[in-house]
C-alpha cells in the first residue's frame, strides 16, 4: 500500500465568509492567486491566557508535556480544582520507592528486586521490600490496583526497608554513599539527595536541623557514629517527600 503526501491545498469553495477555510496557527495552505475570485480564511483568536497546544500547531508531544507538567497533575500551584475536590498525594509504592532510592543514591537495585541469587543481606532486604504494595491487576478487571494511602503495614514496611538500606549506603564496606566522619556535610547531602530539598529551598534548613537533632540524640545516648548516621538516614528515608509519589 502506498500513498502520496502533498502540500496542504486550499479548500474549495472558500469564496465567501460562510465557507472560509480554517487556518490553524503555525500552519499554511497553498493555492493560486488570480483577479477573478476571492478566497476567505478564518483564524481563531485566543482569549487571554496560555494556549501552548494551539500555538504549537496542535502538536501531540506538546500537549503531553503541558498536561503532565500542569498544576492539576503536579499540585505545584493552587488550582480551583484542588481547592474544590482536594488533591491526593499517593504513597510511593514498591517499584517507585526502590527506583527513586537507587537513582538518587546512584546504587542500582538497592532493594535487590533483580538479584538472581540474592546474598543473605540482599535476601533480607528483598523480603522487606516485597511487603510494600506494588502496582498490580486483579483478575477480570482492566483497572490497576494502585494503593495510594498510608497504612500501619506500609509505615512498618517502609521503616524496616529504610533501616535495611541504611547499612548499604552509610559506612558500608564497599560502595558507601554517606560517611559518618563528616556529620554536617553528610546530613546536608541527605537532605538534598534523599529528601529532595536543594540548599536554596526554604525548607532545607528545617529539614537539616531535624536530622542533626536525631544524630546528636543518638550520639548523646552513646551510639556509635555509624549507627547514629544510619538512624539519621532512615529518618530522611521516611520523610514524606521520600515516601510520596506525586505522579
Amino acid at each position: 500500500m502506498s500513498f502520496q503526501i502533498g502540500s496542504p491545498l486550499e479548500h474549495e469553495d472558500d469564496g465567501s465568509i460562510g465557507s472560509a477555510s480554517l487556518l490553524l496557527d503555525g500552519t499554511y495552505q497553498t493555492g493560486t492567486v488570480n483577479t477573478v475570485e476571492s478566497d476567505f480564511y478564518q483564524v481563531v483568536i485566543q482569549t487571554g491566557g496560555l494556549h501552548t497546544f494551539e500555538t504549537s500547531g496542535f502538536n501531540f508531544m506538546t500537549l503531553l508535556k503541558e498536561m503532565l507538567s500542569s498544576p492539576l497533575v503536579t499540585a505545584a500551584k493552587t488550582t480551583t480544582t484542588a481547592d474544590t475536590n482536594g488533591f491526593t498525594i499517593s504513597i510511593a509504592r514498591r517499584d517507585q520507592l526502590c527506583m527513586a532510592l537507587s537513582n538518587r543514591l546512584g546504587k542500582p537495585d538497592l532493594c535487590s528486586l533483580a538479584a538472581p541469587i540474592p546474598t543473605t543481606a540482599q535476601a533480607a532486604t528483598l523480603k522487606i521490600a516485597t511487603s510494600l504494595p506494588e502496582d498490580s491487576f486483579s483478575r477480570g478487571s482492566e483497572f490497576p490496583i494502585t494503593a495510594s494511602t498510608p497504612t500501619l503495614f506500609y509505615s512498618s514496611a517502609s521503616e524496616l526497608l529504610c533501616e535495611s538500606v541504611a547499612t548499604a549506603v552509610v559506612d558500608a564496606a564497599t560502595g558507601s554513599v554517606f560517611s559518618s566522619t563528616t556529620p554536617a556535610a553528610t546530613i546536608a547531602d541527605m537532605v538534598t539527595r534523599v529528601m529532595g530539598y536543594p540548599p536554596g529551598d526554604p525548607l532545607f534548613a528545617g529539614a537539616a536541623k531535624i536530622l542533626q537533632d536525631n544524630y546528636d540524640a543518638h550520639i548523646g545516648a552513646r551510639a556509635s557514629a555509624t549507627n547514629a548516621m544510619r538512624s539519621t538516614f532512615a529518618l530522611a528515608c521516611e520523610a514524606p517527600t521520600t515516601l510520596s509519589f506525586g505522579l
